[in-house]
């Protein structure tokens, strides 16, 4: 039988076992974050578990974004775009989620008050140390000085196709109306990095991928690392890999992969994807998403492709 949480909810036996929701938002005087005060040993009570961001163990069978997602809304009412931090990979998963500043928190049984908080105080306030690390991890994906990378809505998706991000932008209407279309529908995943005042970036993970030796193992696809020009060599690429890959393993895959070109304007994309871990396949090249053969002639485009994969 499985283990239960303290109001008799089964807790999965496997992980990962549950998922923090660092939620941040935007201030007069710079980010703050959201911290529950918990009700189970009264109001006055501030030792361990005293204070912590939205957070739940998560339900056998349960995909862990959804334990997350669900989360967050039981706690507080919140329903709100989240990306995966670097912190916890296994075991118990960290989200960071930025909600708008007008936002209302509305508070389950299981707390009876909140506080808005400097990141620094918000650490302070958290108990045990383990607490206040998963605060510091989300803070790194959301750095409201720098872009924070997020789910796309269909207001970024929209906005994509409007901006100027240079040549390697491909941003077509007709594009990101069928890439929300696959995100509602569950066959794609699309993050956003943003300013604070536009998309400066974007990319995409595909749940079944039309390379068949990915579709085959069930390994996800990672597509479209796109950086406009102007954030180009800020470490925005590598945090989209990051948060890609961090999105695949909360999903419970084992591995991830994608396809690179072969011409020179792939060189960055090709230095970056082997500096993080990524190995050809072993399939060979594909064009048009079909092998070339030996002896075959193909035209060197955007279709011919090499085809990597990394363990998570």
């Amino acid at each position: 039988m499985d283990a239960t949480t303290y109001d008799g909810q089964p807790i999965a036996r496997e992980a990962p076992f549950g998922a923090t929701v660092v939620v941040w938002r935007r201030g007069g005087g710079g980010a703050e974050v959201l911290l529950l005060h918990r009700a189970h040993h009264g109001p006055e009570h501030e030792g361990d578990w005293a204070w912590t961001p939205p957070a739940g163990a998560r339900w056998p069978g349960e995909d862990p974004l959804a334990c997350a997602r669900r989360e967050l809304f039981e706690e507080t009412g919140l329903n709100l775009p989240i990306a995966p931090a670097a912190f916890g990979e296994g075991d118990w998963l960290v989200f960071a989620a930025e909600a708008p500043a007008e936002a209302v928190v509305i508070l389950d049984p299981e707390h009876d008050r909140f506080e808005w908080l400097a990141p620094e105080a918000a650490c302070a306030r958290c108990a045990p140390p383990a607490v206040a690390a998963q605060v510091r991890a989300a803070m790194a994906v959301a750095d409201a000085s720098a872009v924070v990378i997020h789910e796309a809505s269909a207001a970024d998706m929209a906005e994509i196709p409007r901006l100027a991000g240079g040549p390697a932008w491909n941003g077509g209407a007709a594009k990101w109306d069928r890439y929300w279309r696959e995100q509602q529908a569950g066959a794609r995943t699309c993050l956003v990095a943003h300013d604070g005042r536009r998309v400066v970036a974007y990319a995409s993970v595909v749940w079944r991928s039309q390379h068949a030796p990915f579709a085959e193992t069930g390994v996800p696809e990672i597509q479209d690392v796109v950086v406009a020009e102007d954030w180009r060599r800020r470490g925005v690429g590598e945090r989209l890999m990051s948060a890609c890959e961090a999105l695949a393993r909360a999903a419970g895959h084992a591995e991830v992969g994608l396809g690179v070109g072969l011409y020179a304007d792939y060189g960055a994309a090709q230095r970056l994807y082997v500096r993080r871990g990524y190995l050809p396949d072993g399939a060979g090249l594909t064009w048009n998403n079909k092998p070339a053969e030996p002896g075959a002639m193909v035209r060197v485009d955007d279709d011919l492709v090499l085809w990597l994969r990394k363990p998570l």
